[in-house]
């Protein structure tokens, strides 16, 4: 097991590389994960069912789901939708959410953590695409209800349903404590590119940095920037004294 996670490990960081960006291989633990795990599994050590959780999702995000969840996703600018999670890689997300729950279907709060942990690689891919997505593609404010959009997609394809369900899947306050902090993110590609230059260079002169999920954080507004096409944010993001 420990050889198959470096491996994915491997391939993960030179995947990022392919895609001209830098990629986090262990996001923060976001609110709420323990109270998925708690209690633990009888028979099972932390530590190795945490690593059997990670290997999982990596390999369902990062392998089975990449070319539809991290290379097309948004590929086609100057029009993303055409390319959106729902066009792209909603159907064999739920699918593999799916197969999980078969698959769990006797571990209830086994499959809740494998569900929460997929939910975190998948917003970490989507992460990766709206903020270090490369030059292939290139955003505008008008983009903005797209992106908030497809994270409520997100969020819902690992949601219990009200009706009928067996208990094996996320509560919707599980879901959205994974979501939250990118949704905050996504907030800032609703502004124009002269009201990002404005805010960076306020949060630049700030004495306190903001938090790094905060909409107006430097690195969040900085990465929006890299990510325009018009010409104010092109000059502004070429300048290398600006960091």
């Amino acid at each position: 097991r420990a050889a198959s996670v470096a491996f994915v490990r491997a391939q993960r960081t030179a995947l990022s590389s392919a895609m001209g960006g830098a990629l986090r291989l262990d996001p923060p633990p976001s609110p709420g994960s323990g109270e998925v795990l708690a209690g633990g599994v009888p028979g099972s050590g932390p530590d190795a069912l945490a690593e059997a959780l990670t290997f999982l999702a990596r390999k369902v995000v990062w392998f089975d789901l990449f070319p539809a969840l991290a290379v097309r996703l948004y590929s086609q600018p100057p029009e993303p939708a055409a390319c959106s999670l729902e066009a792209e890689a909603l159907p064999a997300l739920c699918q593999a959410v799916a197969q999980v729950c078969d698959a769990l279907a006797g571990h209830a709060q086994l499959c809740r953590a494998a569900l929460f942990e997929i939910l975190r690689e998948a917003t970490a891919a989507m992460r990766f695409v709206l903020l270090r997505g490369g030059p292939r593609r290139q955003y505008a404010p008008v983009h903005h209800a797209l992106f908030a959009r497809d994270l409520e997609l997100l969020a819902d394809a690992f949601v219990e349903p009200r009706v009928g369900g067996a208990g094996l899947r996320l509560t919707r306050t599980q879901a959205d404590a994974v979501v939250r902090p990118l949704l905050n993110v996504v907030m800032a590609t609703a502004m124009d590119s002269s009201v990002l230059i404005a805010k960076f260079e306020a949060a630049a002169a700030a004495p306190t940095p903001l938090p790094e999920d905060h909409p107006c954080s430097l690195s969040n507004l900085w990465y929006t920037l890299q990510m325009r096409g018009d010409d104010d944010a092109q000059v502004f993001v070429s300048d290398p004294t600006r960091l």
